[in-house]
């Protein structure tokens, strides 16, 4: 949610707002924003509004007297990413914008992120990942939605996945021996997922 102003939001500001905040997530296979924006008039700030997880709090006036970008955890509701931005005119504000967009975003996703370990470790399955562990040597918390899958070859590696209506998610964790630094070359990884992933694991006919 962000909370701005008409002046605010049908100007450079408010467009550098829209793209900073619909910017491509790095790393999908196909162009996604980094996040859904709704915005309102502070006026229309009520207390139903301000039980939003992530809010934007973007102020400008020539009364205000402290500058800046300040970030909040649990300001209004739990849990929640507050950040309040203030300026006394429209050039300091998209420097401000400008200065802390990097920062404004890391806050935001990383309080998502967090949200979501934390979901996950209520609702976590405690026989996936024990088998993760034993098998491999390592700490996962997953979500007790996801079961387990297998392999053609189950010596091969460990497989779990998640499926609805509209989307299919699955996780691959698989271990090899290292022999020379070229294990860590991309095109090392990527061949070798890639022969794993063809040798047993299925696609759909033809």
């Amino acid at each position: 949610l962000v909370v701005m102003n008409d002046a605010i939001k049908t100007d450079t500001c408010g467009a550098y707002i829209r793209a900073m905040l619909a910017d491509d997530f790095v790393g999908l296979s196909t162009p996604e924003p980094i996040f859904d924006m709704q915005s309102i008039p502070a006026k229309y700030m009520t207390a139903e509004m301000k039980t939003f997880r992530n809010i934007l709090y973007v102020e400008m006036s020539d009364t205000i007297n402290m500058e800046g970008v300040r970030f909040y955890n649990d300001y209004w509701a739990t849990p929640q990413a507050f950040i309040s931005v203030r300026a006394k005119n429209k050039t300091s504000l998209l420097s401000l914008l400008e200065e802390n967009h990097i920062k404004i975003v890391s806050f935001l996703v990383k309080s998502e992120r967090d949200r979501l370990i934390a979901f996950n470790r209520k609702a976590g399955s405690n026989s996936l990942g024990n088998d993760i562990k034993e098998r491999y040597g390592i700490s996962l918390v997953i979500p007790n939605t996801f079961s387990k899958c297998n392999p053609k070859n189950a010596e091969d590696m460990s497989w779990i996945q998640i499926d609805t209506d509209e989307s299919q998610c699955g996780m691959f964790v698989y271990s090899y021996d290292y022999t020379s630094e070229e294990c860590f070359t991309k095109e090392y990884i990527l061949n070798h997922r890639d022969k794993l992933l063809r040798d047993n694991v299925e696609g759909p006919n033809g």
